[in-house]
């Protein structure tokens, strides 16, 4: 499953396209604060990057892009089960491979606020004696089956 489908589009594209389309375009100001290092690198640095090595930043995507298919070649195919995580298949990969699976889980449930403390205390789920959990984390409502590992994001009703 794709992640961020939209990240090898770049900014100008998707822009045109909302236009063609007659979308409307809403812009989260904190995406100009400079106070934020994303913002930082996007404003600052990588246009002196590219400025003082042409072509440096299409490298760079073409790197991180083959480190992110090396990762995924080395997760099994039977890994994802029903929507959520074989644990059999969980429990046969090392420590850094479990990590690696829950962040890439957490991220395709639409979760990008998690740590890597929370990482660790799913993993430590998995090798408790008890067959079957049911815990929040990492603002999702998770569970812990005999097969499978999965979550859901709580439902919030919001007051009006």
């Amino acid at each position: 499953f794709e992640l961020r489908p939209l990240l090898k589009i770049s900014r100008v594209e998707l822009e045109e396209y909302a236009q063609q389309h007659a979308l409307v375009w809403l812009e989260d100001p904190s995406n100009q604060d400079p106070k934020y290092l994303r913002n930082w690198l996007r404003q600052t640095w990588l246009p002196l990057l590219e400025k003082k090595c042409p072509g440096a930043l299409k490298s760079m995507a073409r790197s991180l892009e083959i480190l992110r298919e090396s990762a995924e070649v080395d997760l099994p195919q039977d890994l994802w089960l029903d929507g959520g995580i074989s644990r059999s298949v969980l429990m046969t990969l090392s420590r850094s491979q479990q990590k690696q699976v829950f962040a890439i889980y957490l991220r395709s449930r639409g979760q990008w606020h998690f740590t890597h403390n929370h990482l660790e205390e799913l993993i430590k789920y998995l090798d408790v004696s008890r067959k079957e959990h049911t815990f929040k984390l990492a603002q999702m409502q998770w569970y812990f089956t005999c097969e499978r590992v999965f979550a859901e994001t709580p439902f919030v009703v919001n007051p009006e």
